[in-house]
């Protein structure tokens, strides 16, 4: 039968004002302040301040002091079984530093180190006053969206881009991110990327990049990636299914991503033919869902086989494999 399905409206408002002010040769101080405001999660007030020297040649930094929000999702806010239309918004104080130096355009090296602080961040949490918030007859509410703790992350960033010829590019990349309690839960503790790019002939550039993640933490939640013990069987109500060698992680991946793109193919024609391959190998790998899901319920009659059927919630979310694609822009040179 056709239904009715709710509808949500939120206004919001923006505004800010920056400015840049020199400060000798190739130094700036750069300020500046924005405010938003929504009918749903009230106001904020974000201020930014950056000391940046970029010379041509030579060594250069950059200090940056900043402050940003990311607000209620509608899920977050409305969900039948766990919304709270009284969140406010997730913010994040970051303090940034950067070392850098520019080689006469052969090379452009930079090296940085992070510090974020996380408040008010928005979790599922366990019922704090059931008087107040009524657990309904399907458990709605048992537990549901809070502000709930803070957190620190930090961490560095390592990066250059290098001239290795006249019609040749390359660029890499590796970042390290770390938790006040260890490695962050969704986000992979190493990263790096490499890539070349290459023009031949003048009429077809050829870009290949490589993307390296390393092994990356699940929340605990998400029982399907931990062992198995009695008391998260107990907790759980059934001896559930795990992965075939569970240790609390899900296995890190390399993709690689080829680019063919075609120049100066006709006179007076502005043709740029582009092949673009995502996971040219057509790699087999996954990213973490947010808990177990369904998925990992045991094999009965509703579920005679592990393999997260259609109706059942999979706690890990695979990813595409080979995707090719063609794109094609044209226009007429004067």
């Amino acid at each position: 039968l056709p239904t009715v399905q709710p509808v949500f409206f939120s206004q919001n408002a923006a505004f800010y004002v920056q400015d840049d002010i020199p400060l000798g040769a190739h130094v700036a101080l750069s300020g500046g302040v924005r405010y938003d405001a929504d009918d749903e999660y009230g106001h904020v007030t974000n201020p930014r301040f950056g000391l940046v020297r970029s010379p041509p040649e030579g060594i250069g930094f950059k200090l940056v002091y900043s402050q940003a929000f990311k607000s209620p999702t509608v899920f977050e806010q409305f969900d039948e079984f766990r919304g709270n239309v009284d969140l406010e918004p997730e913010q994040v104080v970051t303090v940034e530093g950067e070392l850098n130096y520019q080689s006469a355009g052969k090379a452009y090296l930079r090296a940085n180190l992070f510090f974020n602080h996380l408040k008010d961040l928005i979790q599922v949490a366990p019922n704090p006053d059931p008087t107040r918030f009524p657990i309904g007859p399907q458990s709605q509410f048992l537990d549901f969206y809070q502000n709930t703790g803070s957190a620190d992350i930090y961490g560095l960033t390592l990066s250059g881009d290098f001239q290795l010829g006249g019609n040749t590019f390359g660029y890499a990349n590796y970042s390290y991110t770390r938790g006040d309690d260890g490695e962050l839960d969704n986000i992979a503790a190493h990263k790096a990327n490499v890539g070349i790019n290459v023009l031949i002939s003048d009429r077809l550039n050829v870009n290949v990049r490589v993307n390296w993640r390393g092994k990356t933490k699940a929340p605990a939640s998400n029982r399907y990636f931990y062992p198995k013990t009695a008391e998260s069987i107990a907790s759980v109500g059934y001896d559930y299914v795990t992965e075939a060698s569970p240790d609390g992680y899900i296995d890190g991946t390399t993709i690689v991503n080829l680019a063919l793109t075609g120049r100066n193919l006709l006179r007076g024609v502005d043709l740029e033919p582009q092949l673009v391959i995502r996971n040219l190998f057509g790699k087999d790998f996954a990213t973490i869902g947010r808990q177990s899901g369904s998925g990992t319920r045991p094999t009965d009659s509703l579920q005679p086989l592990v393999r997260n059927p259609v109706g059942f919630i999979p706690p890990d979310h695979p990813q595409p494999g080979r995707e090719i694609f063609f794109i094609a822009r044209f226009g007429l040179t004067p």
